[in-house]
């Protein structure tokens, strides 16, 4: 029998907290332990083989579930808070609990608020 593999970080580890996109449903991680579980139990999303993860700084990062490795996605980002949101708002998350997040007064919030507050809601549907 061999040895468990560990879940591995290669260059630098995100921002926290982060959002784990699954094919799935959305999760969020505050920290390297809650990411490692989220991303193990997460599915690629069809015709993909790794999962993308978004920090608070919305840089993408790669899971790639074959070898438990999280590594940058070079130079890759979400291109805005709107881009997040339509994410959230088009999730199983939202979907099941029926709470979307409002496009409104997005020039008065701050990226970190925008992923706090989507963390929020994900929070009440197992995300």
């Amino acid at each position: 029998m061999s040895a468990p593999q560990k879940f591995l970080v290669l260059l630098r580890r995100p921002r926290y907290p982060v959002i784990v996109l699954s094919a799935d449903r959305l999760r969020a991680a505050e920290n390297l332990q809650q990411l490692a579980d989220a991303c193990v139990i997460s599915t690629p999303p069809a015709g993909s083989n790794h999962i993308n993860v978004v920090d608070i700084t919305l840089e993408i990062f790669w899971y790639d579930p074959d070898t438990l490795t999280l590594m940058p996605g070079f130079m890759q980002r979400i291109k805005s808070k709107k881009a997040l949101i339509d994410i959230y708002n088009q999730s199983a998350n939202a979907r099941e609990s029926e709470r979307y997040y409002s496009e409104k007064s997005l020039a008065n919030k701050s990226v970190a608020r925008v992923v706090m507050d989507l963390i929020e809601l994900m929070r009440g549907t197992g995300g």
